[in-house]
């Protein structure tokens, strides 16, 4: 009999059951450690059974039951397979025998399955009655409160069908009730998008077994703003597709947005002190967008003060009259509390909401700042209406044994009725939900923009609908429009492509990825993944206790204490946006209640320190008395950024768009008079001539340690400033960059330093660059006149991408002549083509063969097909500008428009000896021995170390340990981190290095997996914990754009599988992960893997053959 897999899965099926005998014995011995083993066993044959489909699954059930509908499993074998899922998720102590034994056989079963051959005899030994797996059988229930399920797309007579999680995928039908949610399934159908999930609530079931859901969500784990889906609400109608109009469009500053910032922050404000004054709280709110300020008309800044007025006395009287003299006692007010709702699909953050347990009295406030506008039948804007009822339901689910919830509209604007009750409607509610999944549907459609006809958008997305609407609405519609008739189709379908391309990132973001291909998790990890699998991914901290609480701050910070956290080890850093959350106890329909949104300021062995977005109320602060979990967030404003930046496209010239997209080159320019200057060599007083002198663009290829920043950056500050008198703005991917550039602009002295400004948060900027923080030098001004001059008297702003996205107004006030973007090659093309389409200028530096940005969609998606686009040099839409225009520019010999550095400081020679002839095809050398202190790259490695050392570590600049391998896809290797801190010990101990002496800078450790690098770290820190805390272990990505003396590379290589994981290629097949991990090393590599598995790759075996092999037993003190 046939294969039901092709010849190379089953080779690996092959492969794979050659490891079956050592599990079963294991179970048979109960060895626990198989366990593990057997988890790893079952991701690895899942993996390799979906094969290489862009498939992703939001939970592990979709997964399973594809693999039962792809390879038409038993009823008998998908129960199993479901029950084992779920035994691997609980707690040790949870799960007996027979569920691991059980589990083994259905492996098993599946492997020999696809195969197409019998289950030999001698495995039922590990067979398990079925009736022993099952709970006892339920009464089956008439109704059903709520329940998520499958969604094959398969119609009946009776309905559609869809899969029970609960019930190892057995199918049911179920009906909508109302035409709004038969329309959505209608529209969902027509899109034939696979593995969707469906959030059914309040069900009755029918004698026939038929499901009748009042609600049904569609993907709830995509959860969507509230205020974007109220938005599309009308009085008698909805607009779905305003949300995607707003997309469309850049983001205006308007005297009604800023009017409503300056609403907002006087209710924050007087909530914590009722009698603050009006003058003061107008000054204050001036800092909230100082440059946005700056940037409106006086006749706007008039407008916003007379109106203002109003809104402190109205806002003030609702407190004093409304709230305190009916009860409400202020501190059980929270402003602006966060919310995530997977059970109903939404997120928002309230304006205010008043909840009194002791009363089990709770009530939503909305404020709203303009007027009402085609009011319902309440007095209330339909669109105001929606909003408070989808936080109605949001907070009905949170507290359901609040008997008093009600829900209001203040309309600070309106002296009379300021305040207005939004009665709890359950069929506009409904509605309401309806409207969120067309919402839902209008993203998974942008996702395929790629795929339809430049002229079908407007049709396709239902945008030409808005065209008819009065106002803003219809004159956007119309704007938008006119902007897409002017572009040709090629434009087009740059414009298409770019867009689904952030679309399925987004998505990505939004909604967790099953599938273990180390390609990132959702934000919907947080309810949908168990603390099993978080704790080995490293991404959650619980037991956390609230040590000290600043939230009421002005900068809002909150300190916990690690010291009842069973996590020891856990993958946040410094910088991480991250949520936190108390579980919740009282609510068994969502997993915690309010959350707190917050950056990750400082984290060591005892403490973290939080930094929340907006400070507290006394009644918004964390409970002392609970134990706190930290996960990872996400920030939704970085795919803001992307959507700003394609509309910024979109709105540009044709002469810009037709440069960006590389229809045209830059123009060529004559070379200005320059000086070369002294100290630097020819190669680096040509790029720094070719640049003063570019026009359009100019693209300067950096190799690691080539001086980028320290030599060409830091001359062109003074070359622009000084000799060209130009403004300039200096951006970068991350804050250390944007450090170093800082670092440089110092270098200069107080003069160059006085005209410099740092855009960005304190939290985010090194300690030694506060000083030129943009918000710290604002509070000595007291208007906006005194901004606008000082601002004026600026020359250099320095900035992260993502920082200078939210100051972007500045363009308004300040000429820049040119822009520099530092780390280029790490930056997506979307998110740039807007930004530099509004500047004369622009010089990106990077180097594309080391990493690009993380991208988490599958290869395939990303990949251009269509002929114009390739003609473009768009090959992947996951390379960055930086590349496609490099590449370009060397194909048309555009040779005044790029150049390249080939001088390297940073590696000794043996070492970048092989990193040059095989990354940089021979081309990059170390600096010349005339230039200052660079006689350390041809040294002897016996001057770095003391002599006490053993010799092969003074007699070899690259070493290899080969290490065995487990068989199975294993992330830990036992070995490497054994070998790993013995080589440590060694060099601290034989150097008599005091510990506490021990340089940062000295050893550092790169892996490619976290449970390698927590067990790398477990192992330091039994062993000398101040020796820990001095060696960073961490990712190849993360150690990008650093350095240390010494690197071990512990590879983790268990199976040839991992060889995928393992390597970033580009086109021409160089790998950018393997670059990045040796440049890192100035004085040696030290390297740690399995010799057999790592010589299948060309360039892993060169590496080899030019390292020292050495034995393990050299290691050893």
């Amino acid at each position: 009999m046939s294969s039901l897999v092709d010849e190379n899965k089953k080779y690996e099926l092959e492969e794979l059951q050659k490891h079956i005998p050592t599990l079963g014995k294991g179970l048979n011995n109960r060895d626990d450690n198989v366990k593990g083993k057997l988890v790893q066993f079952y991701y690895y044959l899942v993996e390799l059974l979906i094969g290489d489909e862009p498939l992703r699954f939001t939970t592990e059930f979709a997964a399973i039951s594809y693999l039962g509908v792809k390879y038409n499993l038993s009823g008998d074998l998908l129960f199993r397979l479901h029950a084992f899922r779920k035994t691997m998720n609980k707690a040790d102590n949870e799960v007996g025998e027979i569920e691991w034994k059980s589990g083994f056989y259905a492996l098993c079963q599946l492997l020999f399955h696809c195969k197409n051959e019998t289950l030999p005899a001698e495995f039922q030994e590990f067979h398990v009655a079925i009736q022993k797996l099952k709970k006892q059988p339920e009464k089956k229930d008439k109704y059903i409160r709520i329940e998520k399920v499958l969604w094959t797309g398969k119609k009946t007579e009776q309905g559609w069908e869809a899969l029970r999680e609960d019930e190892g995928s057995s199918a049911i039908i179920f009906e909508a009730l109302t035409d709004d949610f038969k329309k959505n399934l209608e529209e969902l159908s027509q899109l034939r998008s696979a593995n969707v999930l469906l959030m059914l609530k309040e069900i009755s079931v029918d004698t026939n077994g038929i499901w009748r859901p009042k609600v049904i969500i569609i993907e709830p784990d995509f959860i969507l703003d509230v205020t974007a889906i109220a938005s599309c609400v009308m009085n008698d109608y909805e607009l779905p597709s305003i949300h995607l109009l707003k997309k469309f469009l850049p983001p205006k500053t308007t005297k009604y947005l800023m009017g409503g910032h300056v609403a907002n922050y006087f209710l924050d404000s007087l909530i914590s002190e009722p009698s603050s004054r009006f003058e003061d709280l107008m000054r204050q709110s001036f800092f909230i967008d100082p440059v946005s300020f700056c940037t409106l008309p006086d006749e706007d800044i008039k407008y916003i003060a007379s109106k203002s007025r109003d809104y402190y006395l109205n806002i003030q009287k609702i407190i004093k009259r409304n709230f305190l003299i009916e009860g409400r006692e202020l501190h059980h007010f929270s402003v602006e509390p966060s919310f995530y709702s997977p059970q109903n699909g939404i997120q928002g953050r309230l304006d205010l909401l008043y909840r009194n347990p002791s009363e089990r009295r709770t009530e939503i406030f909305e404020l709203k700042s303009g007027s009402v506008f085609k009011p319902n039948a309440y007095n209330i804007n339909a669109s105001h209406y929606a909003q408070t009822m989808l936080y109605y339901m949001i907070i009905k689910d949170l507290y359901p044994n609040d008997i008093n919830l009600s829900a209001y509209i203040i309309y600070a604007k309106e002296a009379r009725e300021t305040v207005r009750y939004a009665p709890s409607v359950k069929h506009f509610q409904n509605k309401t939900m309806s409207v969120r999944n067309r919402v839902l549907l209008n993203e998974m459609k942008i996702q395929d923009l790629d795929k339809i006809k430049p002229d079908q958008l407007f049709s396709y997305l239902d945008l030409d609908i808005l065209l008819d609407e009065k106002g803003f609405t219809g004159q956007d519609a119309a704007n938008f429009k006119g902007r897409w008739e002017h572009l040709d189709e090629v434009e087009k379908k740059y414009f298409l492509h770019s867009y689904a391309f952030v679309s399925r990132e987004y998505r990505n973001s939004k909604v967790n990825n099953w599938r273990k291909t180390d390609r990132g998790n959702g934000l919907s990890a947080i309810w949908l993944e168990d603390l099993k699998s978080k704790e080995e991914r490293f991404s959650i901290y619980t037991e956390l206790r609230l040590k000290e609480d600043l939230s009421g701050e002005e900068n809002p910070l909150l300190i916990l204490s690690k010291k009842n956290c069973p996590q020891k080890l856990a993958n946040f850093r410094k910088g991480d946006v991250v949520v936190l959350y108390a579980p919740a106890l009282s609510s068994d329909s969502t997993p915690f209640a309010q959350i707190y949104r917050a950056t990750l300021v400082e984290i060591d062995g005892e403490k973290i320190s939080l930094r929340l977005r907006s400070k507290l109320s006394r009644s918004d602060a964390p409970d002392a008395t609970l134990s706190w979990v930290l996960e990872p967030d996400v920030l939704e404003s970085g795919f803001n950024h992307f959507f700003r930046s394609l509309a910024m496209f979109l709105n540009s010239s044709a002469e810009r768009r037709s440069l960006w997209m590389g229809r045209r080159l830059p123009d060529p320019a004559k070379l200005k008079d320059f000086n070369p200057i002294s100290g630097l060599t020819e190669e680096q007083n040509r790029v720094i001539q070719k640049i003063i002198s570019s026009k359009d663009y100019f693209l300067l290829w950096g190799p690691p340690g080539t001086g980028k920043t320290s030599v060409v950056i830091k001359q062109l500050i003074r070359q622009l400033v000084v000799e060209e008198k130009e403004n300039i703005l200096l951006l970068a991917y991350t804050n250390r960059a944007v450090d170093e550039i800082c670092d440089a602009v110092k270098s200069w002295g107080e003069k160059m330093n006085a005209l410099a400004v740092r855009i960005g948060s304190r939290y985010g900027v090194g300690v030694e660059h506060h000083d030129l923080l943009f918000d710290k030098q604002l509070e000595k001004f007291n208007s906006r006149r005194e901004v606008v001059e000082w601002l004026n008297k600026k020359k250099i702003f320095v900035s992260t991408v993502s920082s200078y996205y939210g100051k972007s107004e500045l363009r308004k006030l300040i000429k820049f002549d040119t822009v520099i973007i530092d780390e280029a090659s790490q930056i997506l093309e979307p998110y740039l083509v807007g930004l530099v389409s509004g500047f004369n200028r622009t010089i990106l530096i990077g180097d594309h063969c080391q990493l690009p940005a993380i991208v988490t969609q599958y290869e395939n998606e990303s990949k251009i097909n269509d002929i114009q686009l390739k003609d473009l040099g768009m090959e992947q839409l996951s390379d960055s500008l930086f590349e496609r225009l490099f590449r370009l520019c060397l194909r048309n010999g555009a040779d005044h428009a790029f150049d390249k550095l080939s001088y390297q400081g940073r590696m000794h020679r043996d070492i970048c000896d092989f990193v040059s002839h095989q990354f940089y095809k021979g081309k990059l050398q170390c600096l010349n021995s005339d230039i200052p202190n660079s006689e350390r790259l041809r040294g002897d490695l016996s001057d770095f170390y003391p002599a006490q050392l053993p010799n092969f570590l003074r007699s070899n600049r690259k070493i290899f340990l080969d290490q065995a391998a487990e068989g199975l896809p294993l992330k830990t290797h036992e070995e490497e981190a054994e070998s790993a801190v013995q080589l440590i010990k060694t060099i601290v101990e034989k150097s008599a290095l005091k510990p506490e002496n021990l340089s940062e800078n000295l050893i550092g450790i790169i892996c490619p997996y976290r449970a390698q690098i927590a067990l790398i770290k477990s192992k330091l820190e039994n062993w000398h914990p101040v020796v820990a805390s001095k060696i960073t272990v961490d990712t190849v990505e993360r150690y990008q754009g650093g350095a240390r003396d010494i690197i071990i590379l512990s590879l983790c290589i268990n199976h040839p599988s991992q060889l995928n994981t393992l390597i970033n290629a580009n086109r021409e097949g160089l790998d950018r992960k393997l670059n990045v991990a040796l440049t890192r090393a100035r004085e040696q590599l030290i390297i740690l893997g399995n010799k057999e598995i790592l010589s299948s790759n060309p360039t892993y075996q060169q590496l080899i053959e030019n390292c020292t092999e050495i034995s393990s037993d050299f290691v050893t003190v």
